[in-house]
């Protein structure tokens, strides 16, 4: 896998998503945007659905 820095991941990030960049930012951990909720209610409504 080649190596792709910060920016241009959340560029990538950006276009796929339509979301603003600093919402983004606001969603990162360790550079990544992590998807899943840590919320266990959540995590029970999202798999009946």
């Amino acid at each position: 896998m080649p190596h792709v820095n910060d920016r241009a991941r959340l560029k990538q990030y950006e276009n796929l998503l339509s979301v603003p960049r600093d919402v983004l930012r606001a969603a990162t951990v360790n550079g990544r945007i992590e998807l899943d909720t840590r919320d266990a209610g959540q995590e029970n409504f999202q798999a009946l659905l």
